[in-house]
Parts: structure tokens; C-alpha cells; sequence
């Protein structure tokens, strides 16, 4: 899913896990096209035994009903794209995102499988270096999270999903009761989607992205700067780097796998090779009528660590705290 918030062009391709090293799916500049929107890479970059590697990204994972939704504008999408352009669509095999693929051909076959089939907001390019500070960037990362002030207007309960939930649980006799200080159940934090589309391409893989990109208006795009600045801070506190520019925020929707063996900006291509070029940029679909009532619920930032193990971390969004009511002060007479 998954800014998901280039695909990365160091020496060194890990096959199996996801995530990035430097921005570098750049879109092929165009009218009425952001050229500013990053997609890292979701290929985890690993040079020596002796550095750490982490990637961060926002998991979201949409309730059945919106899944169901996703799908059929993922259709409608593909759909659009193989009739308005037949010919350059026809080099590309497309895939939902969300939808376990079980391609063995191609480019997608050496990217990360989980994460291709896995809606997310990437929050920004492959982080290294040496174990000590990856681990004190970890914590550093933990403690802003956790003392984040979150505006009380992107706090809300997925509506639909407690609806079934309560449905399942009248059915099975159960009773839906009070959790985290809210009634009728948890809450999380709900994100809005502008109702454009965008193509963008791995220059290094030659895949395309049709992604949607989040509101960054209001009290939401607070929430995301301040993540962003969380992160960033931590880099530039503990000398990780020079960190990367705000994203673009965005979540991938279909990827298009090039069929071919070499693109332009491949490692080792003597050639020039534009094939889709006329696919990058804005795509001509309205969606108005599935993001009007869209809300991403999200809670968590995962985090993947590789080192001398690799496994990955969650980090929780203070949401629920922010939300218990707390009882009156009376005082006793």
C-alpha cells in the first residue's frame, strides 16, 4: 500500500522484505501532474552485516465491506486504463493491491509480496545505520508517538465495521459493551482521500502505481506533518542521514507489473525505453463517489528492523487515551 505514505535503486535487492533506500520513483513530468510525489521503494535495502535497517509505514486495513468497495474501483480503474490505452496497458500485468498475487514472472515476482498485497501509507524512504543508533532512533521514534497530542477532530470509530461486529455479536447471543472510554467500542484515528488518482513509475522496476493521495487540509494534515517531523527529527538528532522532504501522502489502489526485462533508469540498460509513459500522471477517473464517504482507520505505525534478525514493531497512536471520559470532580461535603 505502500510517501508508500520510489522504488529504491541500491547495489542490493532483498527479495523478501519490504522497504526502501532513497526516493527514486519519480513520475515522468507532465501537465497537471505533482512531479514532487516520492513512492519509495518497498524492496528492504541491505549493504553490510554491520548496519541496521528500519521502515516505517502506516498499516491500514479497511473492513470487508470497504475492501469489497477497493476492489471494484481497482476494477473500474484497470478497466479504464486497458480501454483508453490498449496498446501501452498490454505491457503491463495488473494486479489489486490488497489482493494476494501469485505472480512468478516479471518484476512484481522479486518485490515484496506482503506489502504489495496490503493497502499502506509509506511515511518515508529506507532508514541505515549503525545498530546502537537504529536502536536509540526506535525509541526516540516510540516516545514521540506516544506523547503525540492528537487533534480530536480525526478521531472517530469505523461506523460500518462496529456495525457488523455488533450484527455478528447479536447472532451469536453476544453483547457489545464499552472499550477505551468509548461508546460502542474502540476508536482510532479516520484520515480523508482527495478525489484524484495518480499514476506514478518505479524507474526501476518499470511497474506502474495507481495510488490515491490523502487530504493534507486541516487538522489532518497536522497529524501527518507531525509524524513526519517526529521521524525526520530523530534522523537528523541521531546523524542518520540528511532525511527526506514532507511526502506526498499516498495510498497504492492497482500496480501495474512491466512485462518487459529492462526499462530507462534500470541498472545496466543501454537503451531508451518510454514504454508508458503516456499511462504517467493524473488518471482521468472520478472516484468522488467512493472517497466522499471514505475514511482511512488507522492506529499504528509499523516499523521493520533488520539487523543480525529482522523483525517488525508496532508502534500505537495515543488515540484511545485522548478519548476517556473522565468523571466530574465533585467535591464532598
Amino acid at each position: 500500500m505502500d510517501a508508500i505514505q520510489g522504488y529504491s535503486s541500491g547495489e542490493e535487492i532483498e527479495k523478501e522484505h519490504l522497504d526502501v533506500d532513497e526516493p527514486t520513483e519519480q513520475p515522468v513530468t507532465q501537465p497537471h501532474q505533482p512531479a514532487s510525489l516520492d513512492i519509495y521503494s518497498q524492496n528492504f535495502i541491505y549493504n553490510t552485516s554491520a548496519m541496521h535497517s528500519i521502515f516505517a509505514y502506516i498499516p491500514w486495513r479497511p473492513s470487508i465491506s470497504t475492501t469489497n468497495t477497493l476492489k471494484k474501483l481497482s476494477q473500474r480503474i484497470i478497466t479504464h486504463i486497458t480501454k483508453t490505452h490498449p496498446e501501452s496497458s498490454s505491457h503491463y500485468k495488473w494486479h489489486f493491491i490488497g489482493t494476494p498475487n501469485a505472480s512468478d514472472s516479471g518484476t512484481y515476482s522479486i518485490t515484496n509480496k506482503h506489502n504489495l498485497a496490503s493497502f499502506h501509507i509509506t511515511l518515508g524512504p529506507n532508514i541505515r545505520g549503525p545498530a546502537y543508533k537504529i536502536d536509540m532512533l526506535l525509541a526516540n521514534i516510540k516516545r514521540g508517538v506516544r506523547d503525540m497530542k492528537l487533534p480530536r477532530e480525526i478521531i472517530g470509530a469505523d461506523g460500518t465495521e462496529q456495525a457488523r461486529k455488533s450484527k455478528l455479536n447479536n447472532l451469536l447471543g453476544l453483547t457489545s459493551g464499552k472499550s477505551d472510554g468509548v461508546q460502542g467500542g474502540r476508536s482510532d484515528i479516520a484520515l480523508t482521500m482527495e478525489p484524484t488518482l495518480h499514476i506514478f513509475r518505479n524507474k526501476t522496476t518499470g511497474n506502474l502505481f495507481v495510488t490515491g493521495v490523502l487530504s493534507t487540509a486541516g487538522k489532518q494534515g497536522l497529524f501527518l506533518r507531525t509524524v513526519h517531523e517526529i521521524i525526520q527529527d530523530n534522523i537528523a538528532l541521531l546523524s542518520l542521514g540528511q532525511g527526506s522532504k514532507m511526502p506526498n501522502w499516498h495510498i497504492s489502489f492497482v500496480v501495474g507489473e512491466y512485462k518487459g526485462v529492462k526499462v530507462d533508469g534500470m541498472k545496466g540498460n543501454s537503451g531508451s525505453n518510454k514504454q508508458g509513459d503516456d499511462l504517467v500522471g493524473v488518471l482521468d477517473v472520478d472516484i468522488t463517489d467512493v472517497v466522499k464517504d471514505l475514511r482511512i482507520h488507522i492506529d499504528k505505525i509499523e516499523i521493520t528492523h533488520k539487523g543480525a534478525l529482522r523483525d517488525c514493531e508496532e508502534v500505537k497512536f495515543p488515540v484511545n487515551a485522548t478519548r476517556v471520559r473522565k468523571r466530574p470532580f465533585i467535591e464532598k461535603k
